[in-house]
């Protein structure tokens, strides 16, 4: 392990507008973790801050955002993930507001292109979580660590699977979040397979595996998305926005004007609401947003605590995804 402090007077820097008084120097705090079988190499970064990054929501970022947010980038730029491991991401600290969603402050708030260069070849893996159990004596805390994926397949085994799938999407990749929900939902329309009989969905099948749901209550998830293998730019986090919001709306049953949403955003396309399948709760998930429409998927920091993102290239031209949906206790 090593170490490195980083102190910014900001003072002199234009107030956030929510206090009067001079806002705190921002402090950073890095501890490094060294490659058990190559001390030049290094395994992890843990960068702890007295401020957090927040969304791009169009507005500037405050100079300490901004601060904070290049110094993760080039931090995590620091590490190297081969194919029989995963970029294991996690948050903690205070939370920044109740809704927040940990894959944002983790991969969308800091910036795609941090981490395009750090996978050394196809599988390209990430999985993200809640630090519950992480205590950090500044206020945030954000951690980028090499795993082995038997680690996390591990983890999987002690929770319940609650969905599988496996879908053809077609021959170009997705670039909004309703092709990967038209591509469920029209494989959940032609599902039967109601029950855990199967080891795996046949192609273009939805399964359930039992009866058990997710309301309300925590869930964790896991995507594979395979792509051709002339395709050798996509990454986890260059696609991940996108890919949960359609997947996990697929997977909710329509509430408040929903239904309506979807029939005004895909007219004449046919799309069922879910009556047996929302196996995530009934959600507000579709809405007017300006002259369109945004999608509003249940992925807030109580309800995902876990995500695993994989990249992988296949043996033709399609572009196909794969699943799982896993009771989070």
């Amino acid at each position: 392990m090593c170490n490195k402090e980083l102190t910014v007077n900001t003072n002199v820097w234009p107030k956030d507008g929510h206090s009067k008084e001079p806002d705190e120097p921002l402090e950073i705090h890095v501890t490094y973790g060294q490659n058990a079988e190559d001390e030049h190499k290094i395994n992890s970064v843990q960068i702890e801050s007295n401020t957090t990054v927040t969304y791009p929501s169009g507005k500037l970022l405050h100079p300490k955002e901004y601060c904070l947010k290049y110094h993760i980038y080039e931090e995590v730029q620091s590490l190297c993930v081969d194919d029989n491991n995963v970029l294991l991401a996690s948050y903690g600290g205070k939370a920044p507001d109740k809704n927040y969603d940990i894959e944002n402050k983790l991969f969308y708030n800091i910036g795609t292109g941090a981490f395009s260069s750090i996978f050394k070849n196809s599988p390209k893996q990430i999985a993200f979580e809640k630090a519950d159990g992480e205590e950090s004596s500044y206020r945030y805390l954000y951690k980028y660590e090499i795993i082995s994926k038997e680690k996390l397949e591990d983890t999987l085994k002690r929770k319940k699977k609650i969905a599988e799938w496996n879908v053809t999407i077609g021959s170009t990749l997705p670039k909004q979040a309703e092709e990967y929900y038209l591509a469920l939902r029209t494989a959940i329309r032609n599902s039967r397979v109601e029950s855990q009989n199967k080891d795996e969905p046949d192609e273009n099948e939805v399964m359930l595996c039992g009866l058990e749901r997710c309301d309300e209550t925590a869930f964790g998830i896991k995507i594979t998305l395979t792509v051709p293998e002339s395709n050798k730019t996509t990454h986890p986090v260059s696609v991940m926005k996108h890919l949960l919001d359609g997947v996990i709306c697929a997977f909710h049953g329509e509430k408040g004007e929903t239904a309506q949403m979807l029939q005004e955003k895909f007219e004449g396309e046919k799309v069922t609401c879910q009556t047996d399948w929302h196996i995530l709760g009934d959600q507000d998930y579709l809405r007017k947003y300006g002259n369109g429409f945004k999608w509003y998927p249940a992925d807030e920091a109580d309800r995902l605590k876990f995500g695993w993102i994989v990249v992988e290239q296949g043996k033709d031209n399609k572009y196909k995804m794969s699943g799982e949906i896993y009771k989070w206790d």
